[in-house]
């Protein structure tokens, strides 16, 4: 084969790869522009000038060792009245791999006086696999604090644990009535501190942002929810 020919097919070669290399860019470009129309619609837009404390403030709520490295990805606000919310990744790089947590929800609110606290889910099943999950969902939130237990709430302690470091401060915030209240909404993850709570939902299900893109309407109801409850 004349050196000719191997340059040719080199340089079609070289031609393809960086064809695919541009329509992989221009659908990401697509992609993220879709994505930033779908949230100005919602009445979120870039975070240009947020308060300084706000981001330690998401990545402490989220911290669970000092060895952690958390970084504050993308966030995005939605003024108004009650409140502001905030629209956020939470990026993970303490190991080898980093990891990302898409399209975290943070409220705050004058209207808040929390004490801090983290509420994470368990599964409500009978079963190995089930008490297995639910080591696993301890053992994320065993770095909030103690664990805080409600006598007289079973079903709120089968789909909830509830975390913090002022057991007391935090039984005299959540009244039978809030206790109840959360009781009747599983899976939910919240972590809060003072005006400020970040809100999530665990799916068993694996789901890619495509999926929290398209829930994120009805997380944000529950949210502000969520803040009217927790209020006063």
């Amino acid at each position: 084969m004349s050196p000719s020919v191997v340059l040719a097919i080199v340089a079609g070669v070289l031609c393809l790869v960086a064809f695919g290399i541009l329509k992989a860019v221009q659908a990401e470009s697509q992609r993220r522009e879709e994505r930033d129309q779908a949230l100005r619609a919602l009445g979120f837009w870039p975070a240009e000038a947020p308060d300084p404390g706000l981001v330690p403030r998401l990545v402490a709520l989220h911290r669970r060792s000092r060895r952690q490295n958390l970084r504050v990805e993308n966030l995005r606000e939605r003024r108004g009245a009650d409140g502001t919310l905030y629209l956020f990744d939470l990026r993970d790089r303490s190991g080898k791999n980093s990891r990302v947590r898409h399209g975290t929800l943070a409220v705050l609110s004058a209207r808040l006086r929390l004490p801090r606290f983290s509420l994470s889910p368990r599964i409500d099943r009978e079963g190995r696999l089930a008490a297995v999950a639910n080591l696993l969902l301890e053992k994320l939130t065993r770095g909030s604090g103690e664990r805080v237990a409600f006598p007289g709430h079973a079903e709120l302690e089968r789909r909830y644990s509830v975390r913090g470091p002022d057991p007391e401060a935090i039984r005299r915030f959540f009244t039978d009535d809030r206790l109840r209240w959360l009781a009747e909404r599983p899976h939910w993850m919240v972590e809060a501190e003072g005006d400020l709570f970040t809100f999530a939902r665990f799916r068993l299900e694996s789901r890619g942002r495509a999926g929290e893109d398209l829930d994120l309407p009805d997380r944000i109801e529950k949210a502000l929810e969520l803040l009217r409850h927790l209020s006063g």
